[in-house]
């Protein structure tokens, strides 16, 4: 199709010459240092098994050791509820305080979220820029695309734990959240936000540009994917969180 960037497909593969094609390690590091050309290469011969491994780590570190922290925020919403019983609120706060420096439900748990989530963005990628961008790729590479810039996002994830630990607080943001007056999940603008730093940004943009590249669109289109998606999971999300607490009778505002 006219006006796309080239597609690694068997001609391009074919006349790779052999020991040319970078270790899947050295790709990891580009997709922070080189996108563009870390993603052409990545598509000649996708791997998933050892980005996804150190994917997981991260996830599952940073849930594992942020765990008691995260209790503690939903115990401060729920505290303020209107409907919720004493003792149950009580019950909240001791096992918020009773949850270990490291968790290891809040490590697996977080592990099998994101294999969950990574499928379901990866589907719903591949139908957008199947079906609405007019691109074509196999589902393996563009989940594994996903997962490549996924590395970018968990790593940003993974540098707010030594903050979150040192203000013992869920409630830190590496963006534009972090100078808002209000920091709380019971307002919609710091949800959106919070969800939205500077990590996330340059996740949608490096991953946007392996989209282009693996289904052999525009970059541009391929951004666009990213941010349709990312714009309906912080949807969900805040959308859940503002219902879940308007039903616990808990006071949201959008401030």
């Amino acid at each position: 199709m006219e006006g796309k960037p080239p597609h690694p497909g068997p001609i391009d593969q074919a006349a790779t010459p052999v020991g040319s094609s970078k270790s899947i390690w050295s790709l990891m590091v580009g997709v922070f240092t080189s996108p563009t050309y870390t993603f052409t290469e990545y598509c000649k011969k996708p791997a998933i098994i050892v980005p996804l491994f150190i994917v997981l780590v991260m996830v599952g570190l940073t849930g594992a050791l942020t765990a008691k922290q995260g209790a503690m925020t939903q115990y401060d919403l729920m505290k303020h509820s209107t409907v919720i019983p004493q003792e149950i609120l009580e019950t909240m706060y001791q096992e918020a305080l009773d949850t270990g420096s490291f968790n290891v439900r809040g490590f697996i748990g977080t592990m099998v979220g994101y294999v969950l989530v990574s499928l379901i963005i990866a589907l719903i990628a591949w139908f957008l820029g199947s079906f609405v961008f007019g691109g074509e790729a196999k589902f393996k590479l563009v989940w594994g695309t996903s997962i490549m810039g996924a590395l970018i996002s968990s790593l940003g994830g993974l540098l707010k734990v030594p903050l979150v630990l040192a203000k013992d607080t869920a409630y830190v943001s590496l963006g534009p959240a972090a100078f808002l007056p209000v920091k709380s999940f019971a307002s919609v603008l710091f949800s959106l936000l919070f969800y939205l730093d500077f990590f996330a940004i340059w996740a949608i943009i490096v991953t946007g540009i392996g989209f282009g590249i693996a289904f052999g669109i525009s970059q541009g289109k391929g951004i666009a994917i990213c941010s349709i998606i990312t714009l309906i999971g912080i949807g969900l999300l805040v959308a859940g969180t503002v219902l879940g607490l308007s039903f616990a009778g808990v006071e949201v505002s959008f401030i």
